[in-house]
């Protein structure tokens, strides 16, 4: 068996990052005309479905 290269932890920090914020776009783009969702359900949905905080997504969101 062929050792794997590691990724780096910040690189995988940055893709998950990356991951988290291509979610939030999709989730913004879906629900456009739904003005009824707010912030915090689209953050509550990328943390069900990211397994983040709700906090660590606004802090990623953020940066």
């Amino acid at each position: 068996m062929k050792k794997q290269k590691k990724i780096p932890k910040s690189e995988r920090v940055e893709r998950n990052h990356q991951e988290v914020r291509e979610l939030y776009a999709q989730l913004m783009n879906s629900h456009k005309l739904a003005y009824s969702f707010s912030r915090t359900s689209i953050y509550e949905e990328l943390a069900e479905q990211t397994g983040y905080s709700t906090k660590q997504i606004q802090r990623i969101l953020n940066e």
